[in-house]
């Protein structure tokens, strides 16, 4: 893909290798050439995601790893050179009902736990590379050897999680 289209471009990226999600945290980028992607969090192998339909919490990740290469669904994981505590998380988690507009999308509960106040997430990664807290970054079921966050606005955001939205209601 033209590297011009994307507002964030992954650097340390590791193709279709086999991360240990077991003692990391680690974001999750879900089909990351979409505008306005999913995002989550794992921690020592448990992940958490604010959705349009509620909250995924404690998940397995080699269950959900499983998932991601039989659906191949592309996915970004991004290893964080930080450190959390599942009770902060759970209680950051806890806070939001859904996924429903912008100041409650997928990425205000990570946000908040970075300490990174964002609303797209270029500017979070922006602000965590910054920081050097984004180490190595592995690609899922991506050819590309080029891969970023391409560039959208906040409405962007906005329609996605209406079109959510009215999906979930059917």
């Amino acid at each position: 893909m033209d590297p011009s289209k994307f507002e964030f471009i992954f650097s340390n990226l590791e193709i279709d290798a086999k991360p240990d999600l077991s003692a990391s945290a680690f974001l999750w980028i879900w089909k990351p050439l979409e505008i306005a992607p999913h995002v989550g969090l794992s921690i020592s192998g448990e992940y958490f995601s604010l959705k349009a339909t509620g909250k995924e919490l404690h998940m397995d990740t080699t269950k959900l790893l499983l998932l991601v290469n039989k659906k191949s669904t592309p996915l970004v994981l991004i290893k964080l050179r930080t450190e959390f505590n599942k009770k902060d998380v759970l209680s950051i988690f806890n806070s939001f009902e859904c996924a429903s507009q912008l100041n409650s999308s997928c990425i205000q509960p990570i946000s908040q736990l970075l300490d990174s106040p964002s609303g797209k997430l270029a500017e979070l990664l922006f602000q965590l590379e910054r920081r050097e807290c984004l180490g190595k970054t592995y690609a899922l079921n991506i050819e590309e050897s080029t891969i970023g966050i391409l560039y959208y606005d906040v409405t962007a955001i906005e329609k996605k999680l209406i079109s959510l939205q009215h999906a979930k209601r059917r």
